[in-house]
């Protein structure tokens, strides 16, 4: 790995939030990546693999590749977190020919990574027609020990659910934050409301939608939100009182 990169994933490993679902004990990475230590787990959201963009902390390490700036930095997480396990939620491919055009580096990088931890592509229907190629187990769904995972979440009120596919995004008003004039940025974010979790894209913000939003009532209604941002090197928690709609 290039020393940037290297320096750039030690940093990115110092810096995460505890979040707890359910009584559980989760870490939101600034990746975009959530660790679920106590089962040495990694999920992964909506990776959008060969096509999209990348979150602008990985992107500090140049225009690579797309889809070689996720999985090394999958791959990081990997070693540095002691996963056991990788689950890839809901969009993986933005179409079903995507993997074909994965390079042959890449793709081993791949088998590596499934080499050292059990990897399950969980996105619903479309699962079963990922080609053998990619590896691992497919899936329309998963649980493990209480919780379900999904490739978009269920329009119901319900607990332990882990799901992806709605690409959340917060709108701040940074300037405030910072005690200066006025100066609105959005950043992706996984929300819950302690019960349920909705992951960001780890492929970048196509088509984010504001948490705040009428998408997100039939998950979450208009309970007390907890919204962890994902800030360049850092994940933070920030009131439900600073979010800015549109």
């Amino acid at each position: 790995m290039a020393p940037m990169a290297s320096s750039l994933h030690q940093h990115l490993n110092n810096i995460q939030e505890e979040l707890i679902l359910c009584g559980q004990s989760f870490i939101a990475h600034p990746t975009g990546a959530l660790i679920w230590p106590s089962q040495q787990t990694l999920i992964v959201a909506d990776l959008y693999l060969r096509s999209g963009f990348t979150w602008s902390a990985l992107n500090k390490m140049g225009n690579q590749k797309q889809a070689s700036l996720q999985l090394r930095a999958i791959d990081n997480l990997i070693t540095t977190q002691s996963i056991k396990q990788v689950i890839a939620l809901g969009r993986s491919f933005r179409r079903l020919d995507d993997p074909y055009h994965i390079d042959a580096q890449d793709l081993t990088l791949l088998y590596n990574m499934q080499k050292q931890a059990d990897w399950l592509w969980v996105a619903g229907p479309t699962a079963r027609q990922y080609p053998n190629m990619v590896g691992g187990i497919r899936m329309v769904k998963y649980e493990q020990n209480g919780f379900t995972f999904q490739a978009s979440p269920r329009k119901v009120p319900i607990s332990h659910e882990i799901a992806a596919g709605m690409y959340p995004l917060a709108r701040l008003d940074v300037g405030a934050l910072k005690d200066k004039g006025p100066q609105e940025k959005t950043f992706p974010c996984f929300v819950s409301n302690r019960q349920r979790l909705i992951m960001p894209a780890f492929g970048g913000h196509l088509a984010a939608r504001n948490i705040l939003g009428d998408e997100f009532l039939p998950f979450f209604g208009y309970d007390d939100l907890l919204v962890q941002v994902v800030d360049q090197y850092k994940t933070y928690p920030i009131h439900r009182g600073t979010l800015k709609a549109g």
